[in-house]
C-alpha cells in the first residue's frame, strides 16, 4: 500500500513539474498556443525542441529533484519528530514554488509578459493595498498553497520510507543538482524575464549606467535641497489669471491623438496650444507627479517617497509649496484619493494645503475600481470649488484614473454607438474606446470651466503617462522604452483675460517633457525662468513675442523589464540599456517606429550625455517646427490610422 502511495504521489509530482515546464514553454514569448489561437496556423509542436527550451528543461529536473533529494538526506537522521519537523517544512517550500508557479503562469497566460519582479521590489509598499485590491485571488492563491502542502507532505514521508539507501541515492542527486548549477551559471545572462535574469540585472545594474545617474540624481536632489528662496525679493504674481488648473489624465498616448480618437483635446487646441509630441518622464502615476509638481527626473528604482526622508522632501521645491508662497491656494483632487497611502503622504508632504477624493462624491456616484466616474467626479470638484471660494487665487491639481486604466473595459453603454472601434476586437482597439470615453468626459469638464473659470483661470492638460499602440507587439508600458512607451499630449490654454499675449490656435510638434511643467508656470508667473531646475520652460514657444530657444535634451526612464534610460533631442535618440550595459542610436525623423537602429555600443563614450542632462546642456540646434492648429503629426497620424478596423 505505502508502495502504491509513493509511485501515485510521485507520479502527481512529476506530471505537475512537467505541465508547469510547457505551459511555461507554450506562453513563451507569444509563441505555440498564442500563435495558434491569434493567427490560426498549424501548432508548431518542433518549437518545444528548440535548444533554449532544452537547456530549461535539463535546468527543470533538477528544480524538480530538489525536495526529493532533501527528503533523502532527510533519512540520516534518527529522531522522527525532527525528520517529520523539516519533511513539514520542505513540503511547505515546496508547495509556495508550486503555488506562485501557478500564479506566475496564469499571469503570463491574461498579459502575455513574463512577470517583471522589479515591479514587486520597487514597489513593495503598496503590496497590503494591492492583495486586498485582488484579495478573492490571494484567497484562491492560499488554497491552492495548502492543497500542494497536503500533497508534499505524504509525497516526501513515502520517499522517506522508500529509501533504504540514502547515502547511494543523494549522492547521484547531487551530482545531478551540481551539473545544474554549472549550466545554469554558464547560461545566467540569457535567462529574460526570471527570477535568475532580475538578479542578473541587478548585478550589472550595479555597474557604469545604473550608478552613474543615480550618482547625478543625487547631485541635483542636494542641490535643491539647498535653495531656500527660489524667488529672490519678487514674491508677487504677474499675470497667469486669477487661478491654474492642471488636469492630469489617465495612459494617453499621443500616436491616438486625433479628431477620431480624442476630438476634445485636439478642438481644445483652437484656444490653447496643444504639445502632440511631449514626453512623459516615466510609466507610473506616481512618476509622474513627481516630475510635473516637483521639476525632478524620475529615480532609478524605488519611488522618491521611499528615497527620501519626509522632511527632506518638505524641503523640496515643488509646485504646491512654491505657489503657497506665492499666496495661492494648493488644492488636489484624486478620484482614486485614499487608493495608496504613500502616494497620499508624498502629495501632502510638498505643499497641498486640501486633498479631496471620496469625500466630495455622493453615495450614488458611479465608479470603478480605479476610481469614480469621471464625469461625476469633475461635476463634484467643479461644486466644491464653487461652494467654497477664496479670496486668494487657486492652484487645483485634478488627477483622474477611472476610465482609460488597463484593461480598458467600457462598462457605460450610452458610448457603444459612438466608439471609435465597437467591436473593440484587440486590446489597442479596447485603448483608443476608452481613451475616446475619457476625451467624452473631458469635454464636460471644459464646458463647464468655460463658463465658470476659463476668464481669469490658465488651464494644463496632460496625460500622466503614455500607453503602447502597440507598434513593437507589447501592450504594457512597463515593458521596453521606446517611443510609444513615453510619448503623451499636452494642451496649455490660457486664461482669457490674458489671451491676446499667447500665440494660441497652434500646434508645437518640438519635443518637450512634463519637467518642463514647473519651470514654466514659474516663468509665466514670476516674469523670468528659474535656473535652479533641470527642465526647460515653455514661454519661448507659448507667448507671440518670444523667439524659440534651442531645444535640451528630454530624457524618460523604464525602471522595469531591465531598466533603460531614454535620452532624445530631435532626431537623435540614445537608448541605455542597464542589464546589457549598451546604448543603442536611433535617428527618429526616418526611422520613427525604431526600427533600425544606427547601431549598439558600450556606454563610456555615452555617458556625458546623462551628466549634460543633468547639467541643463541647451547648446544645440534643433529641427523642430509650429504649425497651424488644422496641420496633424504625420508620425502621429500614420500610425493611429494603422489600428486595425
Amino acid at each position: 500500500m505505502k508502495k502504491t502511495i509513493f509511485f501515485l504521489l510521485l507520479f502527481f509530482y512529476a506530471f505537475l513539474w512537467i505541465t508547469l515546464f510547457l505551459l511555461a514553454i507554450f506562453y513563451n514569448n507569444h509563441t505555440l498556443l498564442i500563435t495558434f489561437l491569434d493567427n490560426k496556423t498549424a501548432f508548431p509542436f518542433f518549437h518545444v525542441l528548440q535548444g533554449a527550451n532544452i537547456r530549461a528543461l535539463i535546468d527543470t529536473f533538477p528544480i524538480m529533484l530538489t525536495p526529493i533529494l532533501i527528503a533523502l538526506l532527510l533519512a540520516h537522521i534518527k529522531q522522527k519528530w525532527v525528520r517529520r519537523v523539516l519533511v513539514g517544512i520542505t513540503a511547505a517550500i515546496t508547495a509556495i514554488v508550486f503555488a506562485i508557479d501557478i500564479i506566475l503562469i496564469v499571469y503570463k497566460i491574461i498579459t502575455k509578459l513574463d512577470f517583471d519582479f522589479r515591479l514587486f521590489w520597487y514597489n513593495s509598499s503598496v503590496i497590503a493595498t494591492t492583495i486586498w485590491r485582488v484579495a478573492p485571488l490571494a484567497t484562491w492563491a492560499l488554497a491552492e498553497a495548502f492543497f500542494f502542502l497536503i500533497v508534499f507532505w505524504y509525497a516526501f514521508l513515502s520517499v522517506l520510507s522508500q529509501a533504504p539507501r540514502p547515502k547511494k541515492n543523494s549522492v547521484a542527486l547531487l551530482t545531478i543538482l551540481i551539473l545544474s548549477f554549472i549550466i545554469q551559471g554558464v547560461t545566467f545572462h540569457t535567462q529574460r524575464e526570471a527570477f535568475t535574469h532580475f538578479l542578473y540585472s541587478i548585478v550589472r545594474y550595479k555597474r557604469s549606467i545604473g550608478t552613474y545617474y543615480e550618482r547625478k540624481y543625487n547631485e541635483h536632489i542636494q542641490k535643491l535641497l539647498q535653495q531656500n528662496n527660489i524667488f529672490g525679493e519678487n514674491k508677487i504674481p504677474k499675470p497667469l489669471g486669477e487661478n491654474i488648473f492642471i488636469v492630469q489624465l489617465e495612459s494617453v498616448s499621443s500616436l491616438v491623438v486625433n479628431e477620431k480618437i480624442t476630438p476634445n483635446l485636439t478642438a481644445s487646441a483652437k484656444e490653447g496650444i496643444l504639445f502632440p509630441n511631449f514626453y512623459s518622464n516615466s510609466v507610473q502615476t506616481i512618476r509622474a507627479e513627481e516630475s510635473i509638481l516637483c521639476g525632478l527626473p524620475p529615480t532609478m528604482h524605488v519611488q522618491l517617497m521611499r528615497k527620501l526622508a519626509l522632511e527632506n522632501i518638505a524641503r523640496l521645491p515643488c509646485l504646491p509649496k512654491l505657489l503657497q508662497e506665492l499666496g495661492y491656494q494648493t488644492l488636489l483632487f484624486d478620484d482614486f484619493y485614499g487608493g495608496f497611502e504613500e502616494t497620499d503622504t508624498f502629495l501632502k508632504t510638498i505643499g497641498f494645503q486640501e486633498m479631496h477624493g471620496y469625500d466630495i462624491m455622493q453615495k450614488n456616484d458611479p465608479k470603478t475600481s480605479w476610481g469614480y466616474r469621471e464625469d461625476e467626479f469633475f461635476q463634484r470638484v467643479l461644486e466644491y470649488l464653487a461652494q467654497h471660494p477664496s479670496d486668494k487665487p487657486r492652484f487645483v491639481y485634478i488627477t483622474v484614473s477611472a476610465t482609460n486604466h488597463a484593461p480598458f473595459d467600457i462598462d457605460e453603454k450610452t458610448f457603444s454607438a459612438r466608439l471609435p472601434y465597437p467591436k473593440g476586437d484587440t486590446i489597442e482597439q479596447k485603448a483608443a474606446n476608452a481613451t475616446f470615453v475619457q476625451d467624452a468626459y473631458l469635454a464636460d469638464f471644459l464646458k463647464e470651466f468655460g463658463k465658470e473659470y476659463a476668464e481669469q483661470s490658465s488651464l494644463f492638460i496632460l496625460s500622466d503617462t503614455s500607453w503602447p499602440v502597440p507598434i513593437h507587439g507589447n501592450i504594457y508600458n512597463l515593458v521596453g522604452a521606446y517611443e510609444e512607451n513615453f510619448l503623451i499630449p499636452m494642451v496649455f490654454m490660457p486664461a482669457k483675460s490674458i489671451q491676446e499675449t499667447f500665440a494660441t490656435d497652434k500646434i508645437v510638434q518640438e519635443r518637450f517633457e512634463q519637467i518642463d511643467i514647473l519651470p514654466t508656470i514659474l516663468h509665466l508667473i514670476n516674469g523670468k525662468a528659474p535656473s535652479e531646475f533641470l527642465g526647460q520652460s515653455l514661454v519661448s514657444v507659448l507667448r507671440k513675442d518670444s523667439t524659440s530657444e534651442p531645444a535640451s535634451w528630454k530624457l524618460s526612464l523604464q525602471p522595469y523589464d531591465g531598466g533603460y534610460i531614454s535620452l532624445v533631442r530631435f532626431p537623435d535618440k540614445y537608448l541605455f540599456n542597464l542589464t546589457e550595459n549598451t546604448v543603442t542610436r536611433y535617428k527618429l525623423d526616418s526611422d520613427p517606429q525604431e526600427r533600425a537602429p544606427l547601431g549598439t555600443e558600450k556606454p563610456d563614450a555615452f555617458l556625458p550625455l546623462i551628466e549634460n542632462y543633468f547639467l541643463k546642456n541647451t547648446n544645440v540646434s534643433t529641427n523642430a517646427t509650429s504649425t497651424s492648429s488644422d496641420s496633424k503629426d504625420e508620425v502621429s497620424k500614420s500610425i493611429s490610422e494603422s489600428i486595425p478596423q
